[in-house]
């Protein structure tokens, strides 16, 4: 298994495991996106005039269908919401930053060069990004 570099005391104070999770979670941006939309269109085609049959659940299978799209849903802004609040004025850097978090990608291989240097990059938009997204989890 890959060893990340992150110390146990850090001033964001997030644990090597707890960066590892919320990495992983970020990678499955794109999973839920197409869940989502699978969710979405699964709905639309379902009539809905059935209901689930044991353990007492009566909802719908369009309801389920929402109600797991919300979640997917609910998910997906978080990341959003973390790029945002990581850059704060500097709105130029989100498109990056969320490439590089969703794909695990390098500030190397980010396509085009980030409005800021890779130092910047790494300790200030990534490390604030991780912490926005562990207090939003």
């Amino acid at each position: 298994m890959r060893k990340y570099k992150i110390s146990d005391v850090n001033k964001y104070e997030i644990t090597p495991n707890r960066y590892v999770e919320l990495r992983y979670f970020c990678l499955q941006y794109d999973e839920l996106k197409h869940k989502r939309e699978e969710c979405y269109q699964s709905a639309l085609r379902s009539t809905g005039g059935g209901s689930s049959s044991g353990g007492g659940d009566h909802a719908s299978v369009p309801e389920r269908l929402a109600e797991r799209a919300a979640k997917y849903s609910e998910d997906i802004e978080q990341i959003e919401r973390a790029a945002q609040l990581a850059c704060g004025e500097d709105k130029g850097v989100v498109p990056f930053l969320l490439y590089h978090v969703t794909r695990g990608a390098s500030y190397e291989r980010v396509p085009l060069i980030p409005p800021c240097g890779r130092r910047m990059f790494y300790e200030i938009y990534r490390r604030r990004f991780f912490y926005h997204l562990d207090k939003m989890r």
